[in-house]
């Protein structure tokens, strides 16, 4: 994988997240509960840091922005959750 296990996390988590804001309505507040953060703020920081705009952003700019993460597919089996990737809550956050 070639990252530190919390960074790829956090890339899996917010690639999930990308997918789910492209094709879903969902409020960010239930993305970032579904992909493990307690926060919405936390969960908007931590996409910003990611893909340097906040979710909003994200969601506006369409389908057809390119970016350098391939997004997973949006719902999350057990199957598809990277090895130790079970969910709890991220640091510095609480649930």
């Amino acid at each position: 994988m070639g990252r530190p296990p919390l960074t790829y996390l956090t890339w899996w988590r917010m690639t999930i997240a990308a997918r789910l804001l492209r094709t879903t309505d969902l409020p960010h507040a239930a993305i970032a509960r579904k992909i493990g953060y307690a926060s919405e703020h936390a969960f908007a920081n931590a996409f910003k840091r990611e893909f340097t705009m906040p979710p909003g952003a994200y969601r506006r700019s369409g389908p057809g922005r390119s970016s350098s993460a391939s997004p997973p597919p949006a719902e999350i089996t057990d199957s598809e959750r990277p090895p130790g990737g079970e969910r709890r809550p991220v640091e510095g956050t609480t649930r």
